[in-house]
């Protein structure tokens, strides 16, 4: 029977499908498309601030069409004198001339006569004009008549524009002969005002051959961008030349550059082979875990997911807030290391997370305008990210307690400060200044990595079931239901317990293994001998053994079952899978040796073993095998009545090298320098248990006269006993 046997490894399919998966994903959250500037259209209003992504040249279409558009606008229109309008506005004046001299002759009434100068069409005349012209005598007539004609004629020899007009019709007055009286005068000025009109044309065919000649000397005009320069800030309002400089710079392109995908595809799936190498090669038991290995997928996505959102709001930094040091990068190896205990596992993801962040802040296929690009920038935050990921990894692996948490944030904030100062010392145009905003930004940074991973700590060690060292915490102390019921009912049991959770503490810590652990699992190894505490030698204290009247296979069987017993009671109990794997792992597949070769004695023939054996699995960790080696040495220890230091050494040297030849060891991550540890911390600790003691010289005649005279009044505590 096998009892909950863990895997011991992460298979070889499972790895690809997580470095695929995660390959996928982050190329999904780099795919370069749908780019921040590409709906603008001349008049919107700028979201962000957008610089050229390196350097430019380009003629511009839209400068150089405007400053046509001026030089055009300059040209004057080329215009020409039409004599026909004078000849045609002669004979008009003519023809009004004959009009007014039938009207003059025609006998009407006045009224008559006002009404028909009324109806005259282009010059009609007022009742007050008409009445002068009526009241001119003939002579006076002729001589307005002939003024009209020359005047007219005088005027509309000259060029007339549209503009001129009114200016010519004033000074008609100045320009009538001496001779007319003044009713003649004004009345010629009068009449001949209504005939005078613009007389001149536009020449476009000489107007269109200056334009062109103009424009035609106009030179395009050549743009230059600077690799980092502001294009258009945010807020301001996108021109046209703006709009043709953002799509010369390929801010606007909408089309998926395949270059572009393949690359951002093949650096997504280069950071998960990098994780998924670790896994395939170290293989940790810890990650051996669908759901631990989905965790650390999405713990990953999710930091470079924020990246990608985060980064483009707070760059390029032209105001030298280095704000993009506040993103908690750290989030993610350390709640890998927080959550899993494996530094060297965490410290990858480190790498990776603060590769991809890096990679993100320089490229941002998003908005490939948004940061300058300088390289030193990117390697400037790849290293403040990732030194400030490494200390913290340290700070939290294993802690036990909250201050370790807001240690690592301290430590963070110092390491990535540190490592972006040296960077900003490079940059020549440097200030004092900028250290005070490195340092609060680094410390944004610290702050949010520690909050959140000790937040998500616990969500997401219950979600992917993860015992979490804090969880771990709640079992240490000795007051657990199951370790109390040890005390009471097998206190034999209980008492081996905690001896062996002392070798084995002490022995975790020699070799740096998970010390916490291996002690609190060491509790909890024996619990299954709660159902039966009487048949197991430790709690027979009355000298009765119930095994003499069993046969050996029936006895093997009740002490083997202490392990199913055990995981019955821990799984009801709710103790957690990372203690429950101590129970069936501290005996390994071993045979229940005293009762096989009580069997093997007994028996005539050749006994089957396997009905002797544990179910197992073999320790899969090195805690569970630490916890193995102490369960068997303090039991032997025990049972030896000669408990010297080189008695001490015997067992355990001996005990470890028949774990060794029983291949008990084999897959546990001990290594013979190991062992050679956990050997010496046995023996520190076993012979400080079973030290040697001075014996004492019987009392004096003194002490037994003080003894008897004290306690002759004193009532004999044992006196009922017999």
């Amino acid at each position: 029977m096998i009892v909950n046997r863990p895997p011991s490894s992460i298979s070889g399919l499972r790895i690809l499908f997580f470095v695929v998966a995660l390959g996928a994903v982050l190329a999904f959250i780099l795919f370069p498309f749908s780019p921040a500037a590409a709906d603008l259209k001349a008049g919107d209003r700028a979201e962000q601030t957008l610089v050229a992504p390196e350097d430019l040249t380009f003629e511009s279409t839209v400068q150089t069409e405007a400053r046509r558009a001026r030089a055009a606008a300059a040209i004057e229109q080329v215009i020409e004198l039409d004599p026909g309008i004078r000849d045609e506005q002669l004979t008009a004046l003519d023809t009004f001339l004959r009009d007014v001299d039938e009207i003059r002759e025609s006998g009407s009434t006045l009224n008559q006569q006002q009404t028909s100068f009324r109806d005259l069409g282009q010059a009609s005349l007022s009742d007050t004009d008409g009445v002068i012209i009526l009241e001119l005598t003939g002579e006076e007539w002729t001589s307005v008549q002939q003024e009209a004609r020359r005047l007219l004629g005088e005027a509309m020899s000259e060029s007339v524009t549209e503009e001129q007009l009114p200016a010519v019709q004033e000074g008609l007055r100045g320009r009538v002969a001496s001779g007319l009286s003044s009713r003649a005068a004004a009345a010629a000025t009068e009449i001949v005002t209504a005939f005078v009109t613009p007389n001149v044309v536009l020449n476009e065919a000489a107007t269109n051959a200056a334009v062109d000649a103009a424009v035609a000397e106009v030179d395009p005009v050549t743009v230059e961008l600077n690799e980092g320069e502001v294009i258009v800030r945010q807020g301001d309002i996108i021109t046209d030349s703006v709009l043709e400089k953002l799509t010369t710079a390929d801010l606007l392109e909408t089309e998926v550059d395949i270059g572009e995908v393949i690359g951002v595809t093949g650096i997504s799936l280069l950071a998960a082979a990098a994780i998924g190498a670790y896994l395939l090669y170290l293989k940790p038991v810890t990650l051996a875990s669908d759901r631990r290995i989905v965790m650390v997928l999405l713990v990953v996505a999710t930091v470079v997911l924020a990246a990608k959102l985060y980064l483009p709001e707070v760059l390029p930094d032209s105001d030298r807030r280095f704000l993009m040091l506040a993103l908690p990068v750290a989030l993610a190896p350390m709640l890998v290391a927080a959550l899993f205990e494996d530094s060297p596992f965490a410290i990858t993801v480190a790498a990776v997370t603060a590769a991809l962040c890096a990679f993100t802040a320089y490229y941002l296929p998003e908005a490939p305008g948004v940061v300058p690009g300088r390289p030193l920038d990117a390697l400037a935050l790849f290293f403040g990210y990732f030194s400030g990921s490494l200390v913290g990894v340290f700070a939290v692996n294993r802690a036990s307690a909250l201050r370790q948490y807001f240690l690592a944030g301290l430590l963070v904030t110092v390491s990535t400060a540190a490592a972006a100062s040296a960077f900003v010392l490079l940059d020549p145009a440097w200030e004092a200044e900028d250290f005070l905003w490195v340092s609060l930004s680094s410390a944004g940074g610290g702050i949010f990595s520690a909050v959140l991973t000790l937040g998500a700590f616990v969500l997401l060690g219950t979600v992917f079931g993860v015992t979490t060292r804090l969880q771990l915490m709640e079992f240490a102390e000795l007051n657990h239901p199951l370790i109390r019921r040890l005390q009471d009912e097998a206190p034999g049991t209980f008492h081996h317990s905690v001896l062996v959770s002392n070798l084995a503490q002490a022995a975790a810590n020699a070799v740096g293994a998970d010390a916490l652990q291996a002690r609190i699992g060491a509790y909890f190894h024996d619990i299954g001998k709660l159902a039966k505490p009487r048949f197991y030698i430790e709690n027979m204290t009355d000298g009765v053994n119930p095994h003499d009247e069993l046969e050996p296979a029936a006895s093997a069987r009740i002490v083997s079952d202490h392990v199913r017993n055990g995981m019955d009671l821990a799984r009801k109990q709710g103790v957690p899978q990372v203690l429950r794997d101590y129970i069936p792992q501290h005996h390994g597949t071993r045979l229940v040796t005293f009762f096989y070769r009580k069997a093997v004695q007994a028996g005539a023939g050749s006994v089957n073993p396997e009905p002797f054996r544990y179910p197992g699995p073999k320790p899969q960790r090195r805690e569970t095998a630490i916890v193995m080696l102490a369960d068997s040495i303090e039991a032997t220890v025990r049972a030896r009545d000669d408990k010297s230091p080189e008695a001490i050494d015997f067992v355990v040297e001996g005990t470890i090298r028949e774990r060794l030849q029983e291949g008990q060891l084999d897959e546990s991550d001990l290594t013979l320098r190991d062992l050679q540890r956990v050997a010496e911390a046995f023996r520190t600790t076993l012979r400080g248990v079973y030290h040697q003691r001075i014996e004492y010289p019987a009392p004096t005649e003194a002490e037994e006269a003080a003894l008897q005279s004290g306690g002759e009044n004193r009532p004999d505590p044992f006196s009922n006993l017999t």
